[in-house]
């Protein structure tokens, strides 16, 4: 990802990949580490032939090692949601999130970072089912967690008040989308700040 050239990630993670199941076999854990971010690399332009295939071969992976009830399989679950939801498979996609926030929730507690980003998922699914207000009322519990947290994550802060900002945007409240697009920004510019 450092070098900003798609063609010179995609020969990294496949050269990693190469190195790994020489060392650790075809169905290590940390093979399926390497699928998995194969997938979502391949997921993030869009190539959703070459993304399908290697995270559900990381599930295969994880599967055959007992792993799917692990912290581990946490993230490869939540990106299997966006996944989902990006296809319109909205029920698989909340089965996933929820499952990839249980699997973060037992490790940290549910005010970690990994679980308040996968309910922003969760709402945002919902907002695309049609119940904004459902949505709504999971942004306002992730502000709840991230404010009650002894130390505030500026990353999911932001992403729930872009999200707030495009729940308003999509409903055609266009003062109250820019309000939280200003409450967002102000967290890195101080001139947004009101």
């Amino acid at each position: 990802f450092l070098t900003g050239l798609s063609g010179n990630a995609d020969a990294y993670f496949t050269k990693a990949l190469d190195i790994t199941n020489r060392i650790s076999g075809m169905d290590s854990p940390q093979s399926a580490d390497i699928y998995e971010w194969l997938g979502v690399y391949h997921n993030g332009f869009s190539d959703s032939v070459s993304a399908r295939k290697f995270l559900w071969r990381a599930m295969r992976i994880r599967a055959a090692n007992n792993q799917l009830d692990e912290f581990s399989s946490g993230n490869l679950y939540r990106y299997m949601g966006l996944f989902y939801k990006r296809f319109g498979k909205l029920d698989s996609a909340l089965l996933c999130l929820r499952k990839a926030k249980s699997l973060f929730d037992d490790r940290y507690g549910s005010s970690n970072y990994e679980s308040i980003k996968c309910l922003n998922n969760v709402a945002d699914v919902f907002e695309t089912m049609g119940y904004p207000d459902s949505a709504m009322n999971i942004y306002t519990k992730c502000l709840d967690l991230i404010y009650n947290n002894s130390c505030v994550s500026r990353y999911v802060l932001t992403m729930t008040y872009f999200n707030i900002a495009e729940l308003y945007g999509n409903s055609g409240e266009y003062l109250n989308a820019l309000n939280y697009m200003q409450k967002a920004l102000a967290l890195y510019f101080s001139e947004f700040d009101k």
